[in-house]
């Protein structure tokens, strides 16, 4: 006989349990047909440099970026990006970082 729990209202209802293993086929299950209906943007991400700038200097940086047949599957978006002028500007105000 299956294990039953009583409801709210006073009926019982078959109690659903499962194994690890069934557990661990269903998540696997899932890690695999889920992220197939996932879109995202397909691009290289744009990071910063890790460098530092000492005190009392600058850094400017400057540069352009082009994307041929540029596909943005979330928005519906496609055809060529360019990106110019991109521009970055860092400032060095103390020899030292602040510890985290």
């Amino acid at each position: 006989m299956p294990a039953t729990e009583t409801t709210h209202r006073g009926t019982k209802a078959p109690l659903l349990s499962f194994s690890a293993p069934q557990c661990v086929v269903a998540a696997c299950i899932a890690a695999i047909l889920l992220p197939q209906t996932a879109f995202a943007q397909q691009r290289p991400l744009v990071t910063e440099d890790p460098e530092t700038v000492g005190a009392g200097r600058v850094l400017v940086e400057a540069g352009a970026d082009y994307a041929r047949d540029a596909v943005f599957p979330v928005s519906g978006l496609e055809g060529h990006l360019l990106r110019f002028p991109l521009i970055g500007l860092s400032i060095g105000v103390s020899s030292h970082s602040a510890p985290c």
